[in-house]
C-alpha cells in the first residue's frame, strides 16, 4: 500500500473510504462526492502525466528536425 507521495509526480491517492480499486470501476450517478473527487483528481494526474510525455516528445521531435539531438547524446 503506497501511503505517500514518491515525487512530484507520482503521487499517492488513497482513501478511508470505499474498497480497493473501486476508483476503476465505471462511474454511477450513485457515486458519492469523495469517490467523485478521487476520480477527477486522478484524471487530472494522468491528463499531466500525458501533456509531460508529449511536450518532451515534441522537443525531441524539434531536436532530430534541427539536427541537435544527435550532439545531445
Amino acid at each position: 500500500m503506497v501511503l505517500q507521495d514518491i515525487s512530484d509526480s507520482v503521487v499517492a491517492v488513497y482513501t478511508q473510504q470505499g474498497a480497493h480499486c473501486l476508483d476503476l470501476l465505471t462511474p454511477m450517478p450513485s457515486d458519492p462526492d469523495w469517490l467523485v473527487a478521487q476520480r477527477d483528481k486522478e484524471t487530472k494526474i494522468v491528463a499531466l502525466w500525458l501533456a509531460e510525455y508529449y511536450a518532451k516528445r515534441q522537443l525531441d521531435v524539434e531536436k532530430l528536425e534541427l539536427g541537435t539531438w544527435i550532439n545531445d547524446q
